[in-house]
């Protein structure tokens, strides 16, 4: 093998393109060959070493001094947080002492850390996380964002940014993320209008606690496609816990308890949405309130004790409902109103105030199969107050021989169009979601 000469290399070694690999790489020596491809892969690895060496961290305190050269090394810490960004560079760390400071911009990809504990370092107005890559806040050791109820506490525009174990209250807006792939983990709201608000594509938003809110836990705006919402716990927002509009949504394993607003509500024209093991319990309103958007497939839900339907979904084209639990609501376990080829499988309604589920203005192809139907207070599994077809096929009623009067619960409505084949003959096994 050559040698590695400047004489035999690519004369462009900073292209990190395809052409650019051939610039750690001597000419004439095939680029597929398995001992470049190490090859590659250990000069990618000395580079990487190289820069993280390279990087330094900086500190700020309340009891610091501003300058050109604050922050690193011997010099003394930085007063405030915005003189430190000043001062470091792409790649640097800034940890910040415990103390109250001003809002700031951070326009280079940086790493920000509260040395105090999460809430240490408090910062009075918004922060605005303007660059790729940023890191602000981890376990631990996030920030206490406040800006007093006014505006947004931290606005995210960079790309990549994760925002992380921040507890952030008086706001209009927690987090606004308008840059793609942004990460919110972690982190906790109080008294904010919407806690998180997502516009843009492939966000994680994971582990988050919201308190009160006065309009939402997590928003999903319409230009947003592709967010991973999960293992969020939300207690008592007074609006709605997640509004969803976009596309490409997976929203999983979310938490949600005593919202008037209720669970999880559409918003614009959603498409290809995915709702799945989630829980709601004690909402004023329905649990899950579907009312446009095509495309929704909802699996191994939960809707416990709302003084409302479970689910109310009343979007025109195809639901897709599997393995889904409604019991003790005071509506119906379901309602389903308007559309066609509906899908329910294996969905339970289950001592609800109401019927068990009611389809309402429907379109033809609506097939319900397997689950339970029982112990409704109507004494009404099913409801068929459309003219079309339904049908049964599968579904314990609440005794063997079928629906009926009690213990069964009975047909309703059309019954002349539901044709029932192959009640069960025992319960099926509920499987509740497994929330964090």
């Amino acid at each position: 093998m050559c040698a590695l000469t400047d004489a035999n290399r690519v004369a462009d070694p900073t292209d990190t393109g395809p052409v650019g690999l051939r610039a750690i790489v001597p000419k004439g020596i095939d680029m597929n060959s398995h001992t470049i491809r190490h090859l590659i892969l250990a000069a990618a690895a000395v580079l990487l070493f190289t820069a993280a060496a390279g990087a330094k961290s900086l500190k700020v305190s309340s009891n610091g001094f501003d300058d050109a050269s604050c922050g690193s090394g011997a010099n003394p810490p930085c007063a405030s947080i915005g003189q430190a960004i000043s001062n470091a560079a792409n790649g640097d760390s800034i940890l910040v002492g415990p103390g109250r400071y001003a809002g700031f911009t951070v326009d280079k990809p940086l790493k920000l850390w509260s040395s105090g504990g999460t809430g240490g370092a408090v910062i009075s107005s918004e922060v605005i996380l303007d660059s790729d890559g940023i890191v602000f806040g981890k376990g631990g050791k996030g920030f206490g964002v406040s800006p007093d109820s006014i505006g947004t506490a931290i606005l995210v525009n960079g790309n990549g940014v994760t925002v992380r174990g921040n507890s952030i209250s008086d706001c209009t807006r927690g987090i606004d993320a308008q840059g793609s792939d942004v990460t919110a983990r972690d982190n906790s709201f109080d008294n904010c209008g919407t806690a998180i608000r997502i516009a843009s594509s492939g966000a994680q938003v994971r582990g988050n606690r919201v308190g009160y809110a006065g309009s939402n836990g997590v928003l999903l705006a319409d230009t947003s496609s592709g967010a991973d919402v999960r293992e969020n716990r939300m207690f008592g927002p007074s609006g709605i816990a997640i509004v969803i509009g976009g596309s490409g949504h997976l929203v999983r394993r979310n938490y949600v308890h005593g919202t008037p607003g209720g669970g999880f509500n559409s918003t614009g024209t959603p498409t290809d949405v995915h709702l799945l093991q989630n829980v709601v319990v004690s909402s004023s309103s329905p649990a899950y309130y579907m009312t446009a958007g095509s495309g929704w497939v909802l699996t191994g839900n939960a809707a416990f004790d709302t003084s409302a339907p479970g689910f109310y979904l009343s979007a025109g084209t195809p639901f897709t409902l599997l393995g889904n639990v409604a019991i003790g609501n005071s509506g119906q376990g379901f309602l389903i109103s308007g559309g066609s080829d509906h899908v329910l499988e294996g969905n339970s309604a289950i001592d609800n105030q109401g019927d068990g589920i009611l389809l309402g203005s429907i379109g033809a192809g609506v097939q319900v199969s397997g689950g339970n139907l029982y112990g409704n207070s109507s004494n009404c599994g099913l409801v068929n107050s459309s003219s079309s077809g339904v049908a049964a096929d599968g579904v314990y009623w609440g005794a063997p021989s079928g629906p009926g009067l009690d213990p069964a619960d009975d047909l309703c409505g059309n019954t002349a169009a539901i044709v029932v084949s192959d009640p069960a003959s025992k319960a099926a096994a509920i499987k509740l979601p497994a929330v964090k």
